[in-house]
C-alpha cells in the first residue's frame, strides 16, 4: 500500500505535470540569485547609510576605537552585511515561499505562509525593542566599571555585542511561534504554561530589575513588552491546541 510522501520530499519527486528533478535545481539557483541580488542591492544601500547607522548604534558608548589597520574598515563591511541581509529579508522570505509553496498542500501553505509572516513580524518587534532598550543595556554594563579602568570600546567588538543582542532578542521575540510549534506536536499545552504563569513574571520581573536603574517606572518600562509577549505566546498555544486533535470541546 502506497503512502504519500512528506511535504519535504515531494518536491523531488517527479510526477505527472510536475517538475523534474533537474528543473527543481533549476528552480533553486534562480531563486537563489534573486536572494544575493536583492542582498546586494540592500548591502550597498546599508554601506551607504552607514555613517547614520553608526551614529544611532554607537551613540549609547560615545567614541569606538579601532586597534588594527583594517578593523574599521571589516566593521563597516560586516554592519553593511547584515543590514543589507534585514533590508532584503521579505525578498528572502518570498523567494522561499516561491521554490516551497508548489509542493505543499493547500493547508500545509497556510501554515508556511503564516508562519513566514510572524517570524519576519516579530522579529521587526524585536528590533524596535532593542531600539528602546540598547541603552538601558549598555549603561547596565558600565555599572560594573571600576574607578581605575577607562572603556576603550573596540568597533569590531561592540559592533558584534550588538549583533549577539539583535540575534538574541530576535529569538526572544520568536517565543509565540515556538510555543504554537510545540504545542502543535504535543510538548507543551496551555494546561501546562499556566501552571508556570507566575514562575515566568516572577523571571521577568527580577530580570527587568536587575538591568534597570533603581526605580519602578524603569523596572515596568522593560517588563511590560515582555509580560506582553508571553501573554501572546499563550494565547498562540492555545490556539494551536485547539486546532489539535487532541482537543474536544
Amino acid at each position: 500500500m502506497s503512502k504519500t510522501p512528506p511535504s519535504a520530499f515531494r518536491a523531488f519527486l517527479p510526477s505527472a505535470g510536475e517538475m523534474t528533478f533537474v528543473e527543481h535545481l533549476e528552480e533553486l539557483r534562480a531563486r537563489l540569485l534573486y536572494t544575493f541580488l536583492a542582498v546586494g542591492v540592500s548591502m550597498a544601500g546599508a554601506f551607504f547609510f552607514r555613517a547614520r547607522i553608526l551614529a544611532f548604534l554607537t551613540a549609547p558608548v560615545g567614541q569606538l576605537r579601532y586597534y588594527s589597520p583594517p578593523e574599521a574598515f571589516l566593521a563597516h563591511i560586516k554592519l553593511a552585511f547584515w543590514g543589507g541581509v534585514f533590508l532584503a529579508l521579505p525578498v528572502i522570505l518570498n523567494q522561499l515561499w516561491l521554490f516551497f509553496s508548489p509542493a505543499l498542500y493547500r493547508n500545509e501553505k497556510a501554515y508556511f505562509s503564516w508562519t513566514l509572516f510572524f517570524a519576519f513580524f516579530f522579529f521587526s518587534i524585536s528590533l524596535l525593542f532593542i531600539y528602546q532598550y540598547l541603552p538601558v543595556l549598555i549603561r547596565f554594563c558600565f555599572r560594573f566599571a571600576v574607578p581605575l579602568a577607562t572603556p576603550a570600546i573596540s568597533y569590531s567588538l561592540y559592533l558584534s555585542f550588538v549583533g549577539k543582542i539583535i540575534f538574541l532578542f530576535g529569538l526572544t521575540f520568536e517565543m509565540p511561534l515556538v510555543f504554537f510549534l510545540l504545542t502543535k506536536i504535543g510538548l507543551l499545552s496551555p494546561a501546562m504554561l499556566k501552571d508556570k504563569h507566575g514562575y515566568a513574571l516572577l523571571v521577568i520581573l527580577a530580570t527587568s530589575a536587575l538591568l534597570t536603574p533603581p526605580d519602578i517606572f524603569s523596572m515596568l518600562f522593560l517588563s511590560l513588552p515582555l509580560i506582553i509577549l508571553f501573554e501572546i505566546s499563550f494565547l498562540f498555544s492555545c490556539l494551536a491546541y485547539r486546532d489539535s486533535p487532541n482537543f474536544a470541546g
